[in-house]
């Protein structure tokens, strides 16, 4: 992994997304470090933004389809009730992402910043090839990986200008709905609709700044450790092998630090990133004569985004557990070619001690699963069994 490429791509998710603003967690670009604001008054606008934005609309979600399970409201045609279910699991993944960085946050952005600090000094030491040719260097290869997250930025930069625009012009918001059935005085009602605008404006222009971050610094976690765990496998530091261990524990601390968010990240992004797929496919398909295509385009789009990060997000979270085993394993054979007698036993006792780098989903305390082979496969036919039970279950319309 290059890190001038997730340093750009940093510095694009800076430029665009963090505006008006300071989320508790902040990308400095100047300082090239994450930074987690423990100042209540310079994050005081985005709590309000987050913490009633997305809660006020989670609530009126839910009520909105108590009263359509109840039968007081039709939400029709079917494809209006369908975009209120796939926007309520996005407000309630939002919320409760925007609380675990308040309560974790600071430990993971001490973690972060430590193993970023780590990374920068094997780039440093990398050995450079010199030569008296005037021939120019050749070009850093493009990584596929930032590339596609630096399109992802730029995605999540206009799509809530369409959210917003459906949520006004297609009546797609739950608190449109409800000052429509309330009977309120004209001064009432233009009041409630003026701080309804600005809460829905806000919460679609928070939510999608707060889509990517989750995103952006759990890859790039993922990344940077897997290349500090690979450099640890050279073959001039089998005759280091003491001060291997050494930096391997000290990974494995820093790593202790990130854990509870990082986890309850893979948690919360593969349930949305589910029933998102799920219920976006359900759109797809079944209605694509229902919506005007400048927000119809929205659905398929973002479930081929989400497919392909889900299969990069769960490759490079199972490759740090291969990594860190393959290591393991490695150190035992140098074990028994470099140490002898005493040095061997403290050595194997050592060894013994370690625990393999490995990630898996954890809301709170409980662990929900680990990333392992095979996790893809079953993620993906999970997702299309419910697919499937879904086209089957709901009558075509």
């Amino acid at each position: 992994m290059a890190l001038n490429q997730m340093l750009s791509v940093l510095d694009e998710y800076d430029k665009f997304l963090q505006n008006f603003t300071h989320p508790i967690i902040e990308w400095k670009t100047g300082q090239r470090r994450l930074i987690y604001h423990k100042n209540l008054k310079s994050t005081f606008h985005w709590r309000f933004n987050v913490f009633l934005g997305f809660g006020l609309h989670g609530l009126a979600g839910i009520f909105l389809l108590l009263l359509v399970l109840h039968g007081s409201v039709k939400l029709s045609p079917l494809p209006v009730l369908m975009v209120h279910i796939i926007l309520l699991f996005l407000w309630c993944y939002n919320f409760f992402v925007g609380v675990a960085m308040v309560l974790h946050g600071e430990q993971f952005v001490d973690g972060w910043n430590l193993l970023l600090w780590e990374f920068r000094k094997l780039e440093v030491n990398v050995p450079k090839t010199t030569t008296k040719s005037k021939s120019p260097r050749p070009a850093e290869p493009i990584d596929l990986f930032w590339l596609a997250m630096s399109g992802m930025i730029y995605q999540f930069t206009f799509i809530p200008f369409i959210l917003v625009l459906a949520a006004f012009i297609l009546r797609l918001d739950p608190l449109i709905h409800l000052l429509e059935m309330a009977k309120l005085t004209p001064l009432l009602h233009t009041l409630s609709y003026l701080s309804i605008f600005y809460v829905i404006v806000t919460t679609h222009f928070e939510g999608c700044r707060l889509y990517p971050l989750p995103i952006i610094v759990a890859f790039s976690l993922f990344k940077m450790l897997t290349c500090l765990i690979l450099s640890l496998t050279r073959a001039r530091n089998q005759w280091r092998l003491h001060n291997m261990v050494t930096k391997y524990v000290r990974l494995f601390i820093i790593l202790e630090k990130m854990r509870r968010l990082q986890e309850f990240f893979i948690a919360a992004f593969m349930l949305i990133a589910m029933c998102a797929t799920v219920l976006f496919t359900f759109v797809t398909i079944r209605m694509y004569t229902n919506f005007p295509l400048w927000f119809y385009s929205f659905f398929p789009s973002v479930n081929v985004f989400i497919v392909i990060f889900v299969l990069i997000g769960l490759g490079v979270g199972i490759e740090v557990r291969t990594r860190s085993e393959e290591v393991l394993r490695m150190w035992e054979v140098w074990m028994w070619g470099i140490c002898a007698g005493r040095e061997r036993q403290i050595m194997r006792r050592r060894l013994d001690a370690l625990r393999v780098m490995e990630f898996g989903g954890r809301i709170h305390y409980g662990r929900l699963y680990r990333l392992d082979r095979g996790i893809q496969l079953k993620y993906f036919e999970k997702v299309v069994i419910y697919t499937i039970n879904l086209l089957l279950g709901v009558p075509r319309f």
